[in-house]
């Protein structure tokens, strides 16, 4: 049936709006080609945190960082498709990242699939931000994760 294979379909397209802003979209999205994680054992408290391997979110991924060490993260990809353990697919993302101006800018919006009792959820994420001073910035982050 046509509707059977339409759910097969999946695609990536990015474009350029400018030099220095790039604009992504994903359907159906397929990380088979992703880096498969390393097990570890977790003898702790604390949940196990995973680098992000999966291409869409790499990207631009940057803008998200808050310290040259990652110890303070407010928006954590690695999220986006997990719950409770389980792979939750992602029907479509959104992706806006680069520079204006002064500003650097990042913006992901992602909804994942409902499956078994797991509702789908969306996932929103901006931030900005502007060199200040030498080495520093000053920056906005709004993340919210809503089913």
């Amino acid at each position: 049936m046509i509707t059977d294979n339409l759910r097969d379909i999946g695609f990536d397209v990015s474009m350029n709006i400018s030099s220095a802003l790039k604009l992504s979209f994903t359907y159906n999205t397929d990380f088979a080609e992703a880096e498969v994680d390393q097990r570890r054992v977790n003898l702790t408290r604390f949940p196990l945190r995973y680098a992000e391997k999966r291409g869409f979110f790499l990207e631009g991924a940057g803008v998200y960082s808050f310290s040259p060490r990652n110890d303070v993260t407010p928006f954590f990809s690695r999220r986006i498709g997990i719950s409770g353990g389980k792979q939750i697919p992602i029907n479509a993302g959104a992706k806006l990242s680069g520079q204006i101006g002064n500003y650097e800018i990042g913006f992901i919006q992602t909804q994942t699939r409902s499956i078994d009792n797991i509702k789908g959820e969306n996932f929103s994420v901006a931030r900005v931000k502007r060199p200040f001073l030498k080495q520093s910035y000053l920056g906005l982050v709004f993340t919210d994760r809503s089913s």
